[in-house]
């Protein structure tokens, strides 16, 4: 939902709500009826939160990580992602290369977030030709 008065927004405040919720709908059948996964829950404490969703094919996914008020300096928060098909080649928005599935799920996934700052990253499966 959104919590303002958009009546009162200016042309750069619509485009960007007009861009996520672009995103939003891009997104919205693998939230609706993906796999859920708590990847770092918010109540275990550290001011971080991440979670994920993947489709029933395992073909996309999304992640969504969140930062609340931690002082700085602080490494960032590494996930490890869930549910992708182990054999198969996926991309991470954000990150470089190709890696298998199984490669995703073994290695710790950085999110460098300020204070208050929130990221979104689509997970792909690389079809082979």
């Amino acid at each position: 939902g959104i919590g303002a008065n958009i009546t009162h927004w200016n042309e750069s405040e619509r485009a960007e709500a007009k861009r996520w919720i672009g995103i939003y709908k891009d997104i919205r059948s693998i939230i609706q009826f993906g796999d859920q996964y708590r990847l770092h829950s918010p109540q275990s404490g550290g001011g971080f939160s991440a979670v994920q969703y993947v489709n029933k094919d395992k073909s996309e996914g999304v992640v969504f990580a969140f930062r609340t008020h931690i002082p700085d300096p602080i490494n960032p928060f590494a996930v490890r992602l869930r549910g992708l098909d182990p054999q198969a080649p996926y991309t991470v928005e954000g990150f470089e290369g190709v890696l298998s599935g199984a490669a995703w799920m073994n290695i710790d996934n950085r999110f460098p977030l300020v204070n208050f700052e929130s990221t979104v990253r689509r997970i792909r499966r690389i079809e082979s030709e």
